[in-house]
């Protein structure tokens, strides 16, 4: 969105390249070679918090006026790695720690994990609407490109 200052932008960018390498990584190991493992995930996913309370910090110290709302989504963005890497944890040690099982199987054993899960979906769903809607009253129409966004 151009109407972003260019800072977030960025920031933005670099979120998006870090998921877009994983999947240009996981996915083949995942569906074609089969060689994938729950830990590349769980190591991808520390990573990402990492990245996402780095990227915290950094749009809450250079970015205003979409600071705070910025600096919630990739707070947000942290906690939802942190929970990835609690369920592909669970998932490794419940089904196969060869990597081969991506799915939990919906039976009673796992209810609480799945229920978790969903509840989870939609949280995510809620705040990113509330992020959008925020983000479009906080930010100018028409940014200048600078990292103020004045």
């Amino acid at each position: 969105d151009k109407a972003l200052p260019a800072m977030l932008r960025l920031l933005f960018a670099i979120a998006l390249t870090n998921m877009v390498v994983r999947a240009l990584f996981e996915l083949p190991m995942m569906y074609i070679s089969g060689n994938w493992l729950h830990i590349y995930g769980i190591g991808h996913d520390i990573f990402s918090i990492a990245l996402c309370l780095f990227l915290t910090i950094l749009s809450a110290v250079t970015i205003r006026p979409a600071a705070v709302w910025s600096a919630v989504y990739f707070g947000f963005s942290a906690i939802l790695f942190s929970a990835e890497a609690v369920f592909a944890s669970y998932l490794r040690q419940v089904t196969s720690a060869d990597g081969t099982v991506f799915f939990l199987p919906s039976d009673q054993n796992h209810s609480l994990m799945l229920t978790m899960t969903v509840m989870l979906v939609v949280a995510i769903f809620i705040v990113s609407l509330l992020l959008i809607s925020k983000w479009r009253t906080t930010v100018p129409e028409h940014s200048s490109g600078n990292i103020h966004g004045k």
